[in-house]
């Protein structure tokens, strides 16, 4: 769960730390109060995309810090496939956006992209709204979701075991088999290179070896009676 969110120079909004109860939360306030700001916040922080606009007037950047606790098993295993440490069933995500258009991010204090703070942040926080992202509505979700309402991953955890033991024996057949045709391959000898790139014949008007190419030609001619019409081939 999203435990604290703290904002710095974003919009309207100088600094404001908000804890979050386990319960329900709720927002109000009138118009410019800055209500869509925080959700503005939550997005940059999951690496959504946000746009230098949103630093605060005179300021150099802007700063948004997200600590969220009790993770999901699934948020740990996106994590784990990271290679990112999760201590004490804790995350910390930050990210800063600088007033040039530069942007920064952090995982736990360490320095990383923001594509993978989006990679992160689409197993932490679901928003509904009229034009936001749903996980419903994303088709690479829909398999995950159904494994996940069948509540027995068995035959998903065997499956998955299975393709990775053929993709590693399919992997093994090619370099096999490219090893068999590497043996197999005729070494090129300096005679027959020689041949391919020799010049025409003398007096035969043909391109090759002489002495190799052309023999064959002459016997036939010795064998049929001389010339080219003087003799009938037997």
């Amino acid at each position: 769960m999203l435990a604290e969110l703290e904002i710095e120079n974003l919009a309207v909004i100088a600094h404001a730390r908000i804890p979050f109860s386990p319960r329900l939360n709720v927002f109000t306030g009138e118009t410019g109060a800055g209500k869509s700001i925080l959700l503005h916040g939550i997005h940059a922080v999951l690496g959504q995309r946000v746009t230098r606009d949103i630093v605060r007037t005179g300021c150099k950047k802007a700063v948004v810090t997200a600590l969220f606790t009790h993770l999901d098993p699934l948020v740990c295993a996106r994590l784990d496939a990271l290679s990112i440490s999760h201590v004490d069933d804790e995350l910390l995500l930050t990210r800063e956006i600088a007033a040039d258009g530069g942007s920064a991010a952090r995982v736990n204090g360490h320095t990383t992209t923001v594509s993978v703070l989006r990679e992160i942040g689409d197993a932490l926080i679901n928003i509904h709204g009229q034009h936001d992202n749903q996980v419903l509505l994303a088709p690479e979700c829909h398999l995950q979701i159904l494994d996940s309402f069948g509540g027995d991953d068995t035959l998903l955890q065997e499956y998955q075991e299975t393709f990775r033991q053929l993709q590693q024996a399919a992997k093994r057949l090619n370099q096999l088999v490219k090893l068999e045709q590497d043996k197999g391959a005729p070494p090129a000898s300096a005679e027959s290179t020689g041949c391919r790139g020799g010049r025409a014949g003398a007096g035969t008007g043909r391109r090759g070896c002489p002495g190799r190419r052309d023999e064959p030609f002459a016997a036939r001619r010795k064998y049929c009676g001389g010339t080219a019409g003087g003799g009938r081939c037997h």
